[in-house]
């Protein structure tokens, strides 16, 4: 046999520690252990010496017991998860529950929100996700085609955006797209009104009123409801109209809208689309209306003026409340530069000098 040389040598012990490393390595462990080293909790898990063993050790050695507790693992910090934000029709319409504005406006908004999510199909969706695409703006574009239809849909979803702080922050700078959009639609339907009102003309009030009378009973709900306009041009406000024989006591609860029999006057304390901007009405109605009220009361005691909604009864004559404000303006004001007369309508409709403008037409050939 040929004699080692150093490097065979060194090559042995290295193929022997590389083959037999976590026995050599616990043995010297064992030898340390015994001269008095305290190893670490770790390091007896790796080589799975117990805390008995370790005390045989020190036993052997003659010295005294110990105890080797596991230290305190320090706990991993949770990478914290971002959030996504979530809004759904649910929390639209509690919003605009929780919102104090008519309830006309609310049911308005409401409705138009909803309309388009379910066309959409984002009513169950998040709504963040749907306004952040180009959905909603291409669909109203594509789908409503008319300028003051699109103009309503775009304004519902703007106000929802400016009111809702979440919404408003996560859209960011895309808000002005719909702002933009709106604004656009506002414009050309302004446009299209004043088209509409060079083409357009409308029949005098009174040859509507006339027609009515001659088609419905005298005492008919049909014909009260046209008489009422005659006097009082409101919007499509005559609607649960409660009925006093006299007037209600001071501390009685009154409703927002009523008519004493006795004293000939009707009261109307809320107005749909401009409740806030005029003051309540207290208005005595001509005798004639009076004695046509009485006698149609008699003929059908109700607790409404009027038993029949208005919806219905437009429906019926198929002359509807923009007409009937149409017709009253354009006969009333043949002469528009009296400028009294102007603002005398303007407070008895409850409207803008803008929009009682835009209602003038030419009066028809009858």
């Amino acid at each position: 046999m040929p004699p080692k040389t150093a490097d065979l040598n060194r090559t042995a012990v290295k193929r022997h520690y590389d083959t037999h490393r976590t026995d050599v390595l616990k043995d010297r462990m064992i030898k340390r252990i015994k001269k008095g080293m305290i190893p670490k909790f770790s390091k007896l898990e790796e080589y799975e010496i117990t805390n008995e063993d370790v005390n045989e050790y020190r036993k052997e050695a003659g010295l005294e017991p110990i105890e080797i507790k596991e230290p305190k693992r320090k706990k991993k910090k949770k990478v914290k998860e971002e959030t996504k934000v979530i809004i759904t029709l649910d929390n639209v319409v509690k919003m605009y529950e929780e919102m104090e504005m008519s309830a006309k406006t609310k049911k308005d908004y409401i409705g138009n929100i909803t309309r388009i999510l379910k066309e959409t199909d984002c009513e169950d969706a998040n709504i963040i996700e749907c306004l952040k695409e180009d959905k909603i703006i291409e669909y109203l574009k594509d789908k409503y085609t008319n300028n003051n239809t699109r103009k309503v849909y775009l304004q519902a979803f703007l106000h929802l955006i400016d009111h809702n702080s979440v919404l408003k922050e996560e859209l960011g700078e895309l808000r002005d797209k719909y702002f933009d959009e709106w604004s656009v639609a506002k414009d050309k339907a302004a446009q299209d009104g004043i088209d509409k009102q060079l083409k357009d003309e409308s029949r005098t009030f009174t040859s509507i009123l006339q027609e009515v009378q001659d088609k419905y009973d005298s005492l008919s709900d049909e014909v009260l409801l046209y008489q009422l306009y005659d006097e009082l041009t409101l919007r499509d406000d005559f609607n649960d109209v409660k009925v006093f024989k006299q007037s209600p006591k001071k501390d009685e609860v009154k409703p927002e809208k009523y008519y004493v029999v006795k004293t000939g006057t009707i009261h109307m304390d809320h107005f749909n689309k401009t409740d806030k901007k005029y003051p309540a009405v207290k208005q005595k109605l001509s005798p004639l209306l009076q004695r046509t009220i009485k006698e149609s009361l008699e003929q059908n005691p109700r607790k409404n003026l009027l038993e029949k909604k208005t919806k219905s009864i437009f429906n019926k004559t198929k002359i509807g409340v923009n007409a009937i404000r149409h017709a009253k303006i354009s006969e009333e004001l043949k002469d528009i530069t009296d400028r009294t007369k102007r603002e005398e309508l303007q407070a008895k409709m409850k409207h803008s000098p803008q929009t009682q403008m835009s209602y003038i037409r030419k009066i028809k050939n009858e």
